[in-house]
């Protein structure tokens, strides 16, 4: 089957722009993180929840793209079909080397962030158990108004 050379390289135009886009929606939420606006958290994660949505799609359309060549639908396969179709100096290439770049920029910061995340969870829980005792109060209100029972955590173990 001759390579059909204006799909593969608008998909992967597309995927660097996506990514490029969650990142900047990955470092706001890191910079809200660093200074404490945790109430801007739910907006972050709307937003990129939409991006992965997208890029689930054009990953999607690469691997079926992949599949179609007769190649495996995973890295190996798009390189093998990059260093059989195409010169290693090739836009395809490059907008191939810029994604793996990004996704791997992508996952550092969403670990970090995550890491944040639970930093900041414990500090609240810690707060919460230390408060809840003293004002000898059972339950609390949750955000949505419902009733949520307060037991102290008991640690068994730390690994």
């Amino acid at each position: 089957m001759p390579l059909n050379c204006n799909n593969l390289q608008p998909t992967l135009l597309a995927e660097n722009e996506v990514l490029r886009a969650f990142i900047k929606a990955l470092r706001n939420e890191e910079q809200a993180l660093l200074k404490g606006k945790t109430d801007q958290l739910g907006l972050f994660a709307e937003s990129k929840g939409r991006l992965v949505i997208e890029l689930a799609k054009l990953a999607e359309i690469r691997l079926q793209l992949l599949r179609n060549y007769g190649v495996s639908p995973d890295r190996a396969g798009m390189e093998q079909l990059l260093n059989e179709h195409y010169a290693g100096d090739s836009e395809e290439c490059t907008q191939w080397e810029h994604l793996l770049q990004l996704a791997t920029t992508a996952n550092q910061i969403n670990t970090s962030n995550g890491l944040l995340i639970t930093a900041r969870m414990k500090y609240t829980q810690r707060a919460l158990n230390m408060l809840f005792p003293d004002a000898r109060l059972p339950s609390a209100y949750a955000p949505d108004g419902s009733i949520v029972g307060f037991r102290p955590a008991h640690q068994i173990a730390v690994a």
